[in-house]
């Protein structure tokens, strides 16, 4: 299940290229005023599973009507659309609530004025499906170089990206409680434009593809990753797609 929530403002904002952290201050903030024991649980445990924690929910970057690159950030021009997914309804619950009561979602001092809150259904997924970002995903692994295991972020053209986000989402699922056969996979094809996107989030670097892509594999792994994200870093912004428009 997911929410698409619309925002306004009256004129164009400025937002700088770390906005998603500011988005997952607004999920946060959200969830703390409508239910703090739910907020404390997903910020500092989550879901468990294969020695992981995983949070139960992702959200989209920014979609406005119109934007302007500028050396800090974007230049937005209103409406925005902005997706929250999660497995959990009590999550969507609890981030629309403070949404629809309150009116408002401050990010970094930008104020947006909720405008629409709709819920969307989880489309029929059977595969292969046509898929578009909404969130670079992330996929990565560890490699030993000069005597030190150093984190080595994955393309879609590589193999290991498809195992890692084969066991990524096993993980989910089973952290989640579901059954899943240990050699269930899914494959993300890259389609013609897939690029990568360099990011820095919490001061830390992170590397990630967005585009279309043609996925192909179990049915409940292409469930898992359509309501809580392909890849790592699903809570701080990442691995969110939506089935692409014809």
């Amino acid at each position: 299940m997911r929410l698409k929530v619309t925002l306004e403002t009256p004129a164009p904002f400025f937002l700088p290229w770390r906005y998603p952290e500011l988005l997952r201050g607004a999920v946060y903030s959200a969830l703390r005023r409508w239910d703090p024991e739910l907020a404390e649980a997903m910020h500092s445990q989550g879901l468990m599973a294969a020695g992981r924690r995983y949070k139960p929910f992702t959200y989209s970057w920014l979609r406005p009507r119109a934007a302007q690159r500028h050396p800090g950030g974007l230049l937005m021009e209103p409406p925005v659309w902005w997706w929250i997914a999660s497995p959990l309804p009590q999550v969507l619950e609890a981030v629309a609530g403070p949404f629809l009561t309150r009116g408002m979602v401050n990010l970094g001092g930008v104020v947006l004025r909720v405008a629409l809150v709709e819920v969307e259904a989880v489309p029929e997924l059977a595969p292969p499906l046509t898929l578009e970002t909404l969130a670079p995903i992330v996929a990565s692994t560890g490699e030993e170089r000069d005597s030190r295991l150093q984190k080595v972020f994955l393309s879609p053209w590589q193999e290991d990206f498809h195992r890692v986000i084969s066991q990524n989402l096993i993980n989910k699922a089973r952290a989640l409680g579901h059954q899943v056969p240990e050699h269930a996979a899914v494959r993300l094809e890259p389609l013609g434009g897939v690029r990568s996107r360099l990011v820095r989030i919490n001061g830390a670097a992170i590397r990630g593809f967005e585009g279309r892509f043609r996925a192909f594999g179990h049915p409940l792994l292409l469930c898992i990753g359509y309501e809580m994200g392909f890849g790592e870093r699903n809570a701080q912004g990442f691995g969110m797609v939506r089935l692409a428009r014809r």
